[in-house]
């Protein structure tokens, strides 16, 4: 007797797995959302700002409650930003924690990177930027005479009506003259090794502008300033420039900005910008692994 089974199979259609985002769409989906993210900081400081210029509405006094008792002189104040500021902590968090990947750079000899301190033209382009920013002074840097003393150098920029800003190493941020006698007085300081301006293509990796030049939207950006920014006037600068302005790291005088290629440009021309940098958590190809500047801020 042959016993036959039939085996009964029921199959369920699994529908196939959506395709994975290439890395440049995934890129692109970041950079949108970081430039909209800078865009919203930027209309809530300015939405800040005409609430505080609007007049106060007319309510009438409510009846005075009882006094609490008045704050004790040691309990701490909360920090308040300046005018036009909001404190924030993307840049410094993504500056710290976003890796950074991509080849190893080389190392690029003494000659590319401060060659332009102590260059010939040196006195000529720090007035020239003076002139272009239409002051009676400009941003640069010099470097320290290798027995000098910061206080000697200080005292001896205040004489000439310079004053300096920061010390990292050797290198000096300094306010100058925008005049050539007073620079090349500078210059000739014993105290002084060296003076310069950065150039704008120094400020800004030549890859990382091209990749700029070739994006559809504006590209979110790290731009460090040579100096502080009480009152807002680098931010309006970076603005008439074409860039929208986000945050403001005051400890590291960084805006989270906003530009394409010719607001960048544009950008990096101006003294009081040191440099301009990828946002690392979207730009990580071209980005170097080291920069000259993290030892100049």
């Amino acid at each position: 007797m042959a016993i036959g089974i039939v085996a009964v199979f029921h199959y369920e259609a699994v529908p196939p797995a959506p395709p994975q985002p290439e890395a440049e769409t995934v890129k692109g989906l970041v950079a949108t959302a970081t430039v909209a993210d800078i865009a919203a900081a930027s209309e809530r400081r300015a939405e800040s700002t005409r609430q505080r210029q609007a007049p106060p509405p007319h309510v009438e006094a409510a009846p005075i409650p009882a006094l609490s008792p008045a704050p004790s002189p040691d309990d701490p104040l909360p920090p308040s930003p300046p005018e036009g500021y909001s404190f924030v902590e993307v840049a410094r968090q993504a500056m710290s924690t976003a890796p950074i990947e991509g080849p190893a750079q080389p190392k690029p000899a003494p000659a590319d990177k401060l060659d332009w301190l102590g260059a010939a033209d040196a006195v000529d382009a720090l007035a020239q930027q003076a002139a272009v920013a239409r002051r009676d002074w400009t941003f640069g840097w010099l470097r320290l005479a290798p027995d000098a003393a910061p206080g000697e150098l200080r005292a001896a920029l205040r004489r000439q009506g310079g004053e300096l800003l920061g010390m990292a190493g050797r290198l000096v941020r300094a306010r100058l003259p925008g005049a050539e006698a007073p620079l090349r007085a500078i210059a000739e300081l014993p105290a002084v090794d060296a003076l310069g301006a950065v150039p704008p293509a120094r400020k800004i990796a030549a890859p990382f502008l091209e990749e700029v030049r070739q994006a559809a939207e504006p590209t979110p950006v790290f731009i460090t300033l040579m100096a502080d920014d009480p009152d807002g006037r680098w931010r309006r600068g970076l603005e008439e420039r074409g860039a929208v302005v986000g945050g403001f790291d005051a400890q590291l005088r960084v805006y989270a900005a906003a530009a394409d290629f010719e607001a960048l440009s544009a950008i990096a021309k101006a003294d009081y910008v040191l440099a301009i940098e990828p946002w690392p958590a979207w730009h990580r190809r071209t980005a170097p692994r080291c920069r000259p500047w993290a030892r100049m801020r």
